[in-house]
């Protein structure tokens, strides 16, 4: 936890290995929880199990269920979500990405809450729903002004790949530019 917290991603499973083999009959849900959590993780940092990653993501929300981590809980749904989009998996995309925001809403971790959102608004716009894309544009510009920058521009990013799908008016594209050129470093 404490590599992962400070983004040092692991690729083995030397340090986390006795974990995994204590708690597959030991131990809390949320102590189980958090095990397979940072297991998947592990194999999405390798690159190349993402299969694997997600069976460990899958055990995390089973075999925690009934642990009141609720923080490592939107974790692994967020996760999900990710590669649920990586493989054209959109509507299992989406629902991870919306149970993850409303975990991450009930913790009022808004940067949180709003990644997610931009998630869902990105998959909207590949596969074409404006409506709800623009529903989701929306949530997320209540609550945009209570994030982190890189979360303000990682939001930006994909409101502008949306208004250049399907915005009408180049007006829209201007401001939205403006408004990331604002919270963006000159650098």
């Amino acid at each position: 936890m404490a590599l992962d917290k400070n983004y040092v991603d692991k690729t083995d499973f030397e340090v986390l290995q006795p974990a995994i083999d204590y708690y597959q009959g030991h131990g809390t849900a949320t102590d189980k929880l958090r095990t397979y959590y940072y297991q998947g993780r592990i194999y999405q940092n390798q690159q190349k199990h993402y299969e694997l990653a997600m069976q460990c993501f899958v055990k995390a929300i089973t075999e925690g269920a009934t642990s009141d981590d609720i923080l490592t809980k939107a974790r692994v749904l967020f996760t999900q979500g990710r590669i649920y989009s990586t493989i054209y998996e959109w509507d299992k995309c989406i629902a991870a990405y919306l149970e993850a925001a409303e975990y991450f809403k009930h913790m009022d971790r808004t940067s949180s809450y709003v990644n997610c959102i931009a998630g869902i608004i990105n998959v909207y716009t590949i596969i074409g729903n404006t409506a709800q894309a623009q529903k989701y544009i929306a949530l997320a510009q209540e609550r945009l002004d209570n994030c982190s920058a890189k979360i303000r521009a990682h939001f930006y990013s994909n409101y502008l790949t949306y208004l250049a799908t399907y915005g009408q008016d180049k007006n829209d594209i201007r401001t939205a530019i403006n408004d990331y050129i604002s919270i963006s470093s000159t650098s």
